[in-house]
């Protein structure tokens, strides 16, 4: 069109065609603009084309990098296993033994090893160095998270002990990883044996673990049910506080400290309940408190504190619960898991709904004194309104933990060792009435009772509170408890020539207190030896029942189901 019209101006000078060449002309104008608008057409298309497949690959980039990023918010955790060897306890038993090497070594794996240890590993201090207090509900964490959210919000994470793998999960499965076994090594009898001195019972683990009976691990469609709902307590969320104790329990690395921890929180349950009085107009009882100033509580500071794992759990995941709620949940989770084969599992007589009390003040001067047995009787009986079955059976707590010089002044475990000392049974009432026990320190306030070597650093003890279930300490102190027991060597095993002679008086069978004992025999389940816990476990259950719900009257089970 362009040559047509430079060369000769044909079409716009003559509006008709009047010779071949100007057919053609236009003809070749008609093609060349037809050929321009299909290249461009063919542009336009090209160029929508590229954009809807740049805009695909930056889609496809996108789900990519979010599911990276949900896989790296959300790493496949291992659960945390403790290592196989562990540092060599600075508290070592007492209990004599012809050979070390045959007690088992607890393993966190569940399996027991008689090897000798071989290395030591590295110890984490469950002791705080902040000063305690005792948090409200609502107060704000100053630490990061460690632990899952209970809130629908959010995927359930625990902080894994190791690397995170990168496979993508979601959830982790984290169960108790080992159980007490039901069949101890032999109890000492009257009569000492051949060569060494009584040998108290040893608490021995299975070697396979014990699979925890908790409800699965919920999915995040059934996190609603762990909703931060203060009107609803699900099965769902105590299971996820058994799962959460067993994780801060086995990455505690030595004997010692472990056993501090977990009959530190059954203790803090107990502090708790025990200073309830019917007769009071405050009654007091399960409210959450305790008066962490006064001398009666001291250690469990090292359990309920700003720094404290159990306090750091609670303010960042249950704190829509009441503390004393909480806190039986947790010794409840306590007691499960070091129980023999799991068997005293309290889950179905729970029942919450306590309000909590933030200050306590002269709680502690209801709580029981290591005196004697009118201690136990004015608090277990005359406010609380048990009887002294209730109460000994209570008292069969003592076969966790370990008393502490540093807290109490009386320094040592009520069982053979650290390690017996994670397992709830009834060793209590085996060490209690089968062995020769001596007081210690007497004429001093730490007076207690010891057996066996009183050079061990960690020996086994018993308060007066103990020794007067079955003694009457009010006819002849100071005085041997077993007076009739021998070492091979013929030495008297009261190891105290003063009190070789000086046996414990029996209470006479008027005597109230004469209760208390027969409770002691019941609960050690037979004859011995015997591995028959059903007494007392029955009886404890009872007990402790009585004494968590005391003051309550509107405390609700567990809902399968906090939705709707």
């Amino acid at each position: 069109l362009i040559f047509c019209v430079a060369m000769e101006g044909r079409l716009i000078q003559r509006p008709q065609i009047r010779k071949p060449r100007d057919l053609l002309c236009l003809l070749a104008s008609i093609v060349a603009s037809v050929g321009v608008l299909a290249g461009v057409i063919f542009l336009i298309v090209t160029q929508t084309h590229s954009k809807n497949g740049n805009l695909s690959s930056s889609s496809s980039f996108a789900l990519e990098a979010t599911s990276v990023v949900v896989s790296t918010e959300h790493p496949s955790i291992q659960p945390s296993t403790m290592p196989s060897t562990f540092e060599p306890t600075k508290f070592p038993s007492s209990q004599p033994t012809g050979n070390p090497s045959d007690l088992p070594t607890l393993h966190p794996s569940g399996n027991p090893s008689r090897s000798p240890i071989d290395s030591p590993s590295v110890i984490p201090s469950i002791y705080p160095s902040a000063t305690p207090s005792l948090l409200p509900s609502s107060y704000p964490t100053k630490f990061p998270s460690k632990y899952p959210s209970v809130l629908p919000t959010s995927f359930p994470s625990f902080e894994p002990s190791t690397s995170p793998s990168d496979e993508q999960t979601t959830l982790p499965s984290v169960n108790p990883t080992f159980s007490p076994s039901n069949t101890p090594s032999a109890i000492a009898t009257d009569e000492p044996s051949l060569g060494t001195p009584s040998v108290g019972p040893q608490n021995v683990l299975f070697s396979t673990p014990t699979v925890a009976e908790t409800s699965p691990n919920p999915t995040p469609n059934q996190m609603n049910s762990l909703t931060a709902n203060p009107l609803c307590f699900s099965v769902e969320v105590y299971d996820s506080i058994d799962r959460d104790i067993d994780e801060i329990k086995i990455n505690i690395s030595d004997d010692a400290t472990r056993s501090h921890f977990l009959g530190g929180i059954v203790r803090l349950v107990a502090h708790d309940f025990m200073d309830y009085d019917r007769n009071d107009s405050d009654k007091m009882g399960s409210d959450g408190c305790f008066d962490d100033m006064d001398d009666a509580n001291m250690g469990l500071d090292t359990i309920w504190c700003e720094d404290c794992e159990l306090t750091r759990l609670y303010e960042e995941k249950y704190s829509h619960l009441s503390r004393a709620d909480f806190w039986i949940a947790s010794a409840q989770a306590v007691i499960r898991q070091t129980s023999i084969n799991n068997a005293l599992d309290l889950k179905d007589k729970f029942q919450w709904g306590r309000k909590d009390t933030e200050s306590c003040p002269g709680s502690a001067d209801r709580l029981p004194t290591p005196s004697g047995c009118r201690s136990i009787q004015q608090v277990f009986l005359t406010r609380m309104g048990l009887d002294w079955k209730d109460a000994v059976a209570l008292m069969g707590a003592h076969t966790l933990g370990r008393g502490n010089r540093e807290f109490s002044g009386h320094h040592g475990t009520w069982v053979g060792s650290d390690e017996a000392a994670q397992v709830f049974d009834k060793t209590y009432y085996e060490e209690l009435y089968r062995h020769a026990w001596r007081p210690r320190n007497v004429g001093t306030s730490r007076q207690d009772w010891i057996r066996g070597k009183s050079s061990s650093e960690s020996p086994q003890m018993m308060l007066n509170t103990d020794i007067c279930l079955v003694y009457d300490l009010d006819r002849n102190f100071p005085c041997c408890t077993r007076t009739n027991l021998f070492y091979s060597n013929g030495s008297n095993s009261c190891m105290n020539e003063d009190l070789e002679n000086d046996q414990c008086r029996r209470y006479s069978q008027n005597d109230s207190k004469m209760a208390a004992t027969d409770a002691v025999i019941e609960y050690l389940g037979g004859t011995s030896p015997n591995t028959n816990n059903e007494p007392f476990y029955n009886a404890f259950t009872t007990a402790w029942t009585k004494a968590t719900t005391l003051g309550w009257n509107n405390l609700s089970p567990l809902s399968e189901s906090c939705e709707g």
